[in-house]
């Protein structure tokens, strides 16, 4: 995706989400000797994001993530049923990437598994909450994340 395509994306997700969140979304080329996770981390660190095990998901499940944290955004995330202009949103970032991307995130399951409706996120932000999907395929990396609250220091 091209560097104004990525700026009119960012702009669509801003304008839908609340105005004091903020987006991280961003593309960049892999290089071939990354692998996706480390790909992914890079992309996540070149954001300033905490160093951390990122947890592997699937197509799925990044698409469910997306789509609750576009609708209710990072402090209220729950895992819940979408809004439909979010759920196009979450489609339209999952497309940029090739049928063999990996997706990984900072969410955690709760209970008995990542369907439940309550979940936990690992904070990877200097921000109170913060949600969201990164995404690696042979030729991208890239994220579309979402923090809200009080940024600290550390």
């Amino acid at each position: 995706m091209a560097g104004a395509e990525l700026e009119r994306y960012k702009t669509k997700v801003q304008a839908f989400v609340r105005p004091i969140v903020r987006v991280y979304c961003d593309m960049q080329l892999k290089t071939e000797t990354l692998n996706y996770r480390d790909a992914a981390m890079h992309v996540a660190q070149s954001h300033g994001f905490h160093e951390m095990d990122w947890r592997p998901i699937g197509e799925d499940d990044a698409r469910a993530i997306l789509g609750s944290a576009l609708t209710v955004g990072p402090e209220y995330f729950t895992l819940g049923t979408p809004d439909a202009r979010a759920r196009v949103l979450a489609d339209e970032f999952l497309s940029m990437f090739s049928r063999d991307a990996r997706f990984f995130t900072n969410v955690l399951p709760a209970g008995h598994g990542l369907g439940r409706p309550m979940v936990s996120c690992r904070r990877v932000t200097r921000f109170e909450w913060d949600v969201g999907v990164l995404a690696a395929d042979s030729q991208h990396m890239g994220l579309l994340w979402f923090a809200e609250g009080e940024e600290s220091a550390t």
